[in-house]
């Protein structure tokens, strides 16, 4: 019998933390220019941090290719240390070697753009260990992962991103059509949120084959204002089409444009999240 996903019961999305300071106000609804929009995740990790800067899109737009914003400054500061941000393609910027943040240091992301000054700062929250998923055996000897975008109930919010790979030590060319890393992001929620438990969509399973698969299973923190923009942020789109939806609202935003003292003209969240990772052996078939 297939049984739902279950990652451990200290599961939330993305780690929830103490706020200490109030998520600046929603987009001004007067503005029609195109406003920025930032997509970053500062971790712990010793790693080339990266932060995405695209315009905002209006209604008539919504399905075209983001545009990216070049020519901005970027900074990034915390814990007495700064990290300048080049742009190392359209839109895409990144720290000049690998960098890690430390847990319970807030970060702040600075943007300086055709005479604009947008800053926004977030906690990295402590994570919790965890454990393996609970992986279903078929009929037929194989296991699959009992698969769902969102799930709730869980102590806490996390984020968890999944990879079943085959390591390069093991890879030959004789893998034919296999592929060699798939990845699937999903989160966990501590509430049970009415539009998105009935958003209907069923859980997938995924089953692999005979080759030597790893599976790597990374959870992410996430302090209460990434949070809160996360689950706006769904229910204006993932859950959204079920008989419960929520009413159409703005999401907010950490992000600030200090020039006016709100967050005119700059949307996005400016994340920091503390990781925990697993790597373990996918199960050999049983016969």
């Amino acid at each position: 019998m297939k049984n739902t996903m279950r990652l451990i019961p200290v599961i939330m999305f993305l780690g929830a933390c103490t706020m200490e300071e109030p998520i600046s106000e929603f987009l001004d609804d007067q503005s029609t220019e195109p406003g920025l929009v930032v997509e970053s995740i500062f971790t712990n990790e010793a790693v080339v941090q990266q932060v995405k800067l695209t315009f905002s899109q209006t209604a008539g737009e919504l399905n075209d290719e983001a545009v990216p914003v070049e020519g901005a400054n970027l900074l990034i500061t915390g814990n007495d240390q700064e990290y300048v941000l080049l742009e190392v393609k359209p839109g895409i910027y990144e720290t000049e070697g690998p960098v890690k943040g430390e847990i319970g240091q807030r970060y702040t992301l600075r943007i300086e753009y055709q005479g604009n000054i947008y800053e926004g700062s977030d906690m990295l929250e402590p994570i919790a260990s965890h454990q393996p998923i609970e992986l279903v055996m078929e009929i037929d000897g194989f296991y699959s992962i009992p698969f769902r975008p969102h799930q709730f109930g869980y102590e806490e919010p996390n984020r968890y991103d999944l990879s079943v790979f085959i390591p390069d030590s093991l890879w030959t060319e004789n893998f034919e059509n296999v592929t060699k890393n798939r990845i699937w992001t999903y989160y966990t929620h501590p509430f049970f949120e009415p539009n998105g438990v009935f958003e209907f969509v069923a859980t997938d399973y995924k089953t692999f084959g005979e080759h030597t698969y790893y599976l790597r299973q990374k959870k992410y923190s996430i302090s209460d204002s990434y949070y809160d923009y996360l689950r706006a942020l769904f229910s204006e789109t993932e859950w959204r089409g079920s008989l419960l939806d929520s009413n159409p609202g703005k999401i907010p935003t950490n992000l600030v444009n200090l020039s006016k003292g709100n967050s005119a003209g700059i949307m996005g969240f400016f994340a920091t999240c503390a990781t925990d990772e697993l790597i373990y052996k996918y199960p050999d078939r049983e016969q």
